[in-house]
Order: structure tokens, then C-alpha cells, then sequence
């Protein structure tokens, strides 16, 4: 335990000479905190599977310190492991790691559980982050004001709203991505997010068309979007959990509080198919994607919340001092707006995305304690002064005994060489 504290404190030194805005402040390291006995937690950003089954478990439960600090039967604090999991994944991992819903996860449990320190990883093909202070927030906030005023955010966070006063939807999108559908039953996701697990909205309407291209004029068409806005303001038929759809027909999906997913089943020709729906599918969206066929995701080529973002130097450079700010500081420092900002932008601004560490940082590791210092060389100068000191000495010993042995062969001789100066007698003065 020693030398984990150690290493720790050692490691979170070094990170915060080099950077002293690092995400942690003092805290343990997640590649630490993950190898802890009472915490234990995987940290892979490759294993989805690991992600949705510690959100399925937080969200099951209702945010408090007392969660987080309970242990189960083996001493394990297995609530705060599971928020573990979605802290240091959504700090350390490509910021679509996470979905929407574990995103908003996060936030709502962050202020009951322990924060471990990492940083964003690294990417070869992004450039170092601008230099920031996380106590000023002056920056942030021309950086926020320019993304806010001059660009339009993308709805694919789930946290945008209707945009356009005349259309009766929130959101539209023309299928699939690449080529065109095979003709088939399509399977309709909803399911319900947050913690406890709810949906956001008890209802929604619903339509699609088969089109005959997926282009953005066809997206924006203002005859198909006269059609779905008529058909919204309407009567919808009622549709409940298992029922079949076909194109062309308004529906009112039903959300009962009852269950966390509902499905629908909805009938394709071949070719493409615009759906428009009353609010955007990824607020839906907890651990399945919306739309698929036999279990394979069908992503959509144009959506009318795609928004636009980083189109100038403006929009790129704010949009790197709010993905600073976001990655760089501590959570307490970083204002919600920022937060919210970068989910807002980020589908639009990702290839401007900005490194806080070096290449050779790695978030999933514990740093070794540091090794013991070496013995200190022996001192040459030292060495030399004491061999003198020891050969001067011999040296005095030697002068002094051979200084004795004359003197004591002329006392015997008579002629010391020492006289005593009492008994001497003067000399007669001469004439």
C-alpha cells in the first residue's frame, strides 16, 4: 500500500509539473484506483459490454453518497466501481465511447461518488491543446459566446429541442448511411435513460416515407416537410409496444412507465426511407441504437439536426479552448455551459479535437513507485584530503622521532643542544 501512495503522489507530481490544470487535483489515479481491491473496475475503451452493464446497474439505482460508499457482501464498494467505469471512460476515451444517456449518467451521479484522476488519450492526428488558466473563466466564456452565436449545435446529443418554429417535428432522417434497404421488417428502439431509468417523453409521433434519394434537398424538401407537419398537426393512430408501422401513416408511439424498452416493427420496401419523429430517437437511446435489422444498426445518411460547427478559424479555435477547458480542468471548475457545449458541437467539430497529454500516455496503467536513489559516488576530493591528513601526519611523527633520537645522542655527548639558561655564567668583558 506504501508504495501504491507513493506512486500516486510521485506520478500525479509529474503530471501536474507538466500540466498543473490535469483532471484529478490530488485524486487517485484511475489506472490505479481500477487495480484498488475494495474498487476494482475494468478500463477499456474497446469494451462496450463492460460500459453498458456498469450504467445498467447505476441506473437502476438513485444517485446518493450512501450508494456510493455502500459495500456488498465481499467488501466491495460496487456502486462507486460501476461509476468508476463511466467517469474514467467518458474522461479517457473518444467522446462518442459513451452514449448520450450515460453521458447525462455521469453527471447525475458525480456528486456523490469518488473522482479518479486521468486525461483524455492521446491521438496522433490532433494538435496539443491551448494553454489555459482554469480559474479564469473569461476565456471560456468568448469561446462559448462565439460556438452559441455562430453555429448551429447537432441534436445527436439529445439534448436539443425543436429549431424550426414552422416544423411540427424535432428531428428527420433519410436511411440507410451507404446503399439502400433491403426490403424487410425494420425493428424501432425506445427505451428509457437517466437514473432511475425513465423516458424522457410518455409519447411520440412518428411517420416515415420511402424517398427516392438521400441528399439534403430531399431532406429539406418543403413539400415532404408540408406533409409531415400536416400529419403531426392531426389525428395520429396510437401504437403500442410490438405493433407493425407502414410508410405514410402518423403514429403516436406510447412509452409506458412501466417497462425500459419498447419496440415497433416497421415495414421497408426497398430503396430509401425518411423518417421524421415529434423528438430526437438518441434521447432514447440507452444501450441500442434506434433503428436496426436483425440485430444490425442502420444509420442514417442526412439528419435535420446535424447542425454545423468549426467552418472558420473562429468557430475551430473556440471550440479548442472549450475542449481545453473541458479536458484539462476539474470537474468543479469547469462551468456546465462548457460541458454542454462540447456535446453540442463535437459531431461537427471532431477533427478538431485537441491533445493535453504527450504520445507516450497511458490512462490505463499505475505508474511503478519510484525507484530508491543511488549510492552516492565516492567522493574524490574526500579521498585525497584524508590520504594527505594521514601523510602528514606520518610525516610529523617521523621528523619528531628522529628530532628526539639527536637530541638525546647530544645530551649524552655533552654538548646539548638545548642550554639552560639560569646556570649559564657571562663571558668577561675584553680589554
Amino acid at each position: 500500500m506504501l508504495f501504491t501512495v507513493l506512486a500516486l503522489v510521485v506520478a500525479f507530481a509529474a503530471a501536474s509539473e507538466s500540466n498543473p490544470h490535469a483532471h484529478g487535483h490530488g485524486r487517485e489515479l484511475c489506472g490505479c484506483a481500477k487495480d484498488e481491491p475494495d474498487h476494482p473496475f475494468i478500463l477499456d475503451c474497446n469494451n462496450a459490454q463492460n460500459i453498458r452493464d456498469a450504467a445498467a446497474r447505476l441506473s437502476a439505482q438513485t444517485p446518493s453518497a450512501a450508494a456510493c460508499q455502500a459495500t456488498d457482501a465481499n467488501g466491495i464498494l460496487a456502486t462507486q466501481s460501476d461509476f468508476f467505469v463511466i467517469q474514467a471512460h467518458h474522461d479517457y476515451c473518444d467522446h462518442d465511447t459513451l452514449t448520450t444517456a450515460e453521458e447525462t449518467l455521469f453527471h447525475d451521479w458525480e456528486d456523490y461518488c469518488l473522482i479518479c484522476g486521468i486525461e483524455r488519450g492521446y491521438e496522433s492526428t490532433q494538435d496539443a491543446c491551448p494553454r489555459i488558466n482554469c480559474q479564469d473563466t473569461s476565456v471560456i466564456d468568448a469561446a462559448y459566446w462565439i460556438l452559441n452565436n455562430t453555429c448551429l449545435p447537432s441534436a445527436g446529443d439529445g439534448h436539443a429541442h425543436r429549431r424550426l418554429s414552422e416544423d411540427e417535428f424535432e428531428w428527420g432522417g433519410i436511411f440507410p448511411d451507404t446503399g439502400t434497404l433491403t426490403a424487410g421488417t425494420y425493428t424501432w428502439v425506445a427505451q428509457a435513460t437517466g437514473s432511475p431509468r425513465a423516458f424522457v417523453d410518455p409519447a411520440m409521433k412518428f411517420i416515415f416515407y420511402q424517398v427516392s434519394s438521400a441528399s439534403w434537398s430531399e431532406m429539406f424538401s418543403e413539400t415532404l416537410h408540408a406533409n409531415v407537419n400536416t400529419a403531426f398537426t392531426g389525428a395520429c393512430t396510437t401504437a403500442n409496444a410490438g405493433d407493425t408501422l407502414v410508410a405514410g401513416t402518423c403514429y403516436n408511439m406510447q412509452f409506458p412507465s412501466t417497462v425500459n424498452q419498447v419496440t415497433f416493427d416497421l415495414t421497408f420496401a426497398a430503396g430509401r426511407v425518411a423518417i421524421f419523429a415529434e423528438h430526437v430517437p438518441t434521447e432514447f437511446e440507452f444501450d441500442t441504437h434506434y433503428l436496426n435489422l436483425a440485430g444490425v444498426d442502420v444509420e442514417p445518411a442526412v439528419q435535420t439536426s446535424d447542425g454545423h460547427c468549426c467552418n472558420n478559424a473562429h468557430q475551430i479555435g473556440a471550440f479548442k479552448q472549450v475542449v481545453a477547458y473541458h479536458d484539462l480542468c476539474d470537474h468543479d471548475d469547469v462551468p456546465y455551459y462548457v460541458e454542454t457545449g462540447l456535446h453540442d458541437f463535437e459531431a461537427n467539430c471532431e477533427a478538431h479535437f485537441c491533445n493535453a497529454v504527450t504520445s507516450t500516455y497511458d490512462g490505463t496503467v499505475c505508474p511503478s513507485p519510484p525507484a530508491p536513489p543511488p549510492e552516492p559516488p565516492p567522493d574524490s576530493i574526500e579521498t585525497t584530503t584524508v590520504v594527505a591528513i594521514v601523510v602528514s601526519i606520518g610525516a610529523v611523527l617521523v621528523i619528531g622521532l628522529i628530532f628526539m633520537c639527536v637530541m638525546i645522542s647530544r645530551e649524552r655527548q655533552g654538548t646539548p643542544i638545548f642550554t639552560n639558561v639560569e646556570n649559564a655564567k657571562p663571558s668577561a668583558p675584553t680589554a
